[in-house]
């Protein structure tokens, strides 16, 4: 019975490395996967930004003006 028992207990720590060591690569290939929404965030952002400051420097400041006396 004893041997058995160390077959099925080396079976299941065998069982036990296979996960970890999915678990290991799994999270290697998402740390080196690169963050593609938060670089189009930024991007899209700094778009916005640059558009408003041409705007702005075109136009003028955008609110109420001064009666003309």
């Amino acid at each position: 019975m004893t041997t058995i028992s160390a077959l099925l207990a080396a079976e299941h720590f065998q069982d036990l490395l296979r996960e970890a060591e999915t678990e290991r690569r799994l999270g290697l290939f998402r740390s080196a996967r690169p963050n593609h929404r938060v670089e189009l965030f930024d991007l899209l952002r700094g778009l916005r930004t640059g558009l408003r400051r041409l705007r702005d420097a075109v136009t003028g400041p955008s609110g109420p003006r001064p009666a003309a006396a």
